[in-house]
């Protein structure tokens, strides 16, 4: 996608969060983590930062969390990964207030728990890599990120969508394509110029070259990495 703001943004709207809605973020973190709650018309709910650490306060987090609360977006600041464990076992505790009638959310029957990974792209916590920990993780490819594509950003997620009918790859896509089912590069191909608009959708696809940047220092991120670390040392 264009920004990491984007891929947040599609998250919340894939899940059918909007107005009514309550999403919970942490209140220490970029304007994007909580912007995009407004943006689909949900109510922005801030949790301060627990004492001398930079993720949120988790007690105060449980406390806040009602039968409006949809998602919770917590934030990886300066590559340290949050709680995830704790995460779910909350969501799982305040699974009786849960309710929705989005089919996509319905799968995860609770709160989603959306990674705000702007900051976290290549962290690890014991064997696992961010992207893997919550059910929708978005990565910044931002210039000043430790992978870029000058612009851009990302989402991964952890169920098998696909395994009950849910083509997410597809859905998202087409979202950020002004609801077209096809892209240019189908759009092009000898016989193949119509395309239907499935749906009232955004202008927010990476651009083609951006993704090329990005191809290109993805294939050499782990070369780059260790000349970093050994600079460091």
């Amino acid at each position: 996608m264009n920004s990491a703001t984007a891929a947040l943004e599609m998250t919340l709207r894939l899940l059918g969060i909007g107005e009514g809605d309550e999403v919970i973020t942490s209140a220490y973190t970029y304007t994007a983590s909580a912007s995009v709650i407004a943006h689909v018309g949900a109510k922005i709910v801030l949790v301060d930062t627990q004492k001398d650490s930079l993720e949120m306060d988790y007690t105060q987090l449980e406390d806040k969390i009602t039968e409006n609360t949809k998602a919770i977006i917590p934030v990886d600041i300066a590559g340290q990964l949050c709680d995830y464990d704790r995460l779910f076992e909350i969501a799982r505790r305040k699974q009786a207030l849960f309710h929705t009638e989005n089919p996509v959310h319905a799968l995860l029957n609770r709160i989603a728990i959306i990674n705000d990974g702007a900051h976290s792209f290549g962290a690890t916590k014991g064997e696992n890599i961010s992207g893997s920990f919550a059910d929708f993780t978005t990565f910044s490819f931002h210039a000043v990120k430790n992978l870029t594509t000058a612009e851009g950003g990302a989402v991964t997620w952890t169920k098998d969508y696909e395994a009950h009918g849910f083509d997410l790859q597809k859905l998202y896509k087409t979202s950020i394509l002004h609801g077209q089912s096809k892209d240019a590069l189908s759009k092009m191909q000898k016989g193949n110029w119509e395309y239907d608009i499935s749906e009232l959708g955004y202008k927010f696809n990476m651009t083609d070259i951006n993704a090329a940047i990005g191809l290109d220092q993805l294939n050499h991120y782990d070369e780059n990495l260790a000349r970093r670390k050994e600079v460091v040392r």
